[in-house]
């Protein structure tokens, strides 16, 4: 299943569950966080096309809820550092505790922001946006 839509999509079910639109199974699950609508769609699209299953989140609030639903299928997180009212760093030390990595992304590539990221394991990689389709591709890493 996916959506590319701003509040997120739901979802049935749980990683490894069928694919209802191929009918394969569904191996890895991206959930991508982004406020700007053009990165979200490009980066699901991306996503999509690299195989992965992929749901996406125009507010991170939406993506909060589904991550603290029982069944959320969520593998990997993409999220985008600088969104509004956001507490970026907060969010990826709670998946960090919940065990879900977090890859972060961002146009803007400061030392600090990104040493923050990765220090002590909070996100698992830093992306630099432009995000390109080889980048997206390399996600395939984290499938474990």
């Amino acid at each position: 299943m996916s959506d590319d839509g701003k509040d997120g999509g739901k979802f049935e079910g749980k990683a490894g569950d069928s694919d209802e639109s191929s009918g394969e199974e569904a191996d890895f699950h991206i959930f991508v966080m982004e406020d700007t609508d053009f990165d979200l769609e490009c980066m699901v699209m991306m996503a999509e096309e690299s195989g992965f299953e992929c749901t996406g989140f125009g507010d991170w609030r939406a993506a909060e809820a589904a991550l603290d639903h029982p069944d959320c299928p969520a593998d990997l997180i993409v999220c985008d550092y600088n969104q509004p009212e956001f507490d970026t760093l907060g969010f990826f030390r709670k998946m960090k505790q919940k065990g879900i990595k977090v890859v972060a992304m961002s146009g803007d590539s400061d030392r600090e922001m990104v040493s923050d990221c990765l220090d002590g394991g909070l996100a698992a990689a830093f992306m630099v946006k432009p995000v390109t389709f080889e980048d997206v591709q390399a996600l395939d890493r984290f499938n474990e």
